[in-house]
């Protein structure tokens, strides 16, 4: 189910209200790239893909999942049952070494200190470019990839992985 999500004031009062219904920690997962390309159904086949694959991982400490659209494309918010900084040194781990794990961008919010959590907080070095594995910002701010070449790589990262993802079945 997808809902509409805009602006940051109803962002924070969503998180505010989740916190304060939940136990654990919020993890906010993003689609990499342009905003065009995060509004593709592609983007948002890639965030269930990377849903199944936390529930995986967390089973039961994963408490809470939701996928919503707002001006930038999809967003999940998912909330698991686990310290913060422990939580994303996994994401970065995640994001930086599995395959689907490059396709995503992940937040990390601590109930406890009201923020979130940076990478280098949790032991975690700048996270790659998943098409070229320099620096992602280096990328990012100097347009490295055109539009053609990262929905070409996505598509084709997707592909892969929804191959591999239906041979296990």
């Amino acid at each position: 189910m997808i809902f509409n999500f805009k602006g940051k004031i109803q962002s924070n009062v969503f998180i505010d209200n989740l916190l304060a219904k939940s136990n654990g920690n919020i993890v906010i997962i993003r689609p990499i790239y342009y905003k065009e390309i995060k509004k593709s159904e592609i983007s948002l086949s890639i965030l269930n893909l990377i849903i199944g694959k936390l529930e995986s991982l967390y089973d039961k400490d994963m408490t809470f999942k939701m996928i919503m659209s707002d001006e930038d494309g999809p967003i999940v918010f998912v909330v698991i049952n686990k310290d913060s900084f422990d939580l994303k040194h996994d994401m970065a781990v995640f994001e930086d070494e599995d395959e689907l794990g490059q396709l995503g961008v992940y937040m990390v919010y601590d109930k406890i200190e009201n923020r979130f959590i940076k990478r280098s907080e949790a032991n975690s070095d700048y996270r790659t470019c998943p098409i070229c594995r320099d620096e992602y910002i280096n990328c990012d701010i100097n347009n490295k990839h055109n539009r053609d070449e990262i929905i070409k790589h996505l598509s084709s990262r997707y592909s892969e992985l929804r191959k591999e993802f239906f041979s296990v079945i």
